[in-house]
């Protein structure tokens, strides 16, 4: 969680696992679906809630979920 600069706000963290929300290392509010090796990071414009996701997931997954996000 440090290298990827998290704090649980209200999410499980546990061997390599962490879902749930987390603030950002600029007390930003982000929520997190993570598992493995890349994470990515999706910001989302607007006032919705959740502005950013880290995710893993493949790269076609996350091209898929950004053109949803701004459209």
């Amino acid at each position: 969680m440090d290298q990827i600069g998290l704090s649980i706000k209200n999410g499980v963290a546990a061997f390599g696992y962490y879902s749930g929300w987390f603030w950002g290392r600029h007390g930003e509010l982000i929520f997190c679906a993570l598992s493995k090796s890349p994470v990515y990071l999706v910001k989302f414009d607007g006032a919705s809630k959740c502005r950013q996701l880290e995710i893993s997931a493949s790269p076609e997954m996350i091209r898929d979920i950004k053109q949803w996000g701004n459209s």
